[in-house]
């Protein structure tokens, strides 16, 4: 069994993965296609370099958590 922050690792890289076969699929219009470019974007950026999927998790959900909640600050609901 592995430990707490393996197992995060795998469940984070799981996630972009099923996203990027989806993105794939939709961009190529072929499964076969959408599937493999999806294995060789999570294998050569994500899986080897596991801090570029922090900072691209940081920046898309990072940046909508503090524009939200810049909104709330500017509206005087906090």
């Amino acid at each position: 069994m592995g430990d707490l922050w393996t197992d995060l690792q795998l469940a984070a890289i799981l996630f972009v993965f099923v996203y990027l076969v989806q993105w794939g699929i939709g961009t190529t219009g072929s499964r076969k296609v959408g599937i493999l470019l999806a294995i060789i974007i999570v294998y050569l950026t994500i899986y080897q370099h596991f801090i570029v999927l922090v900072f691209v998790v940081i920046f898309f959900f990072g940046y909508a958590f503090f524009d939200q909640f810049e909104k709330l600050w500017s509206e005087g609901k906090l």
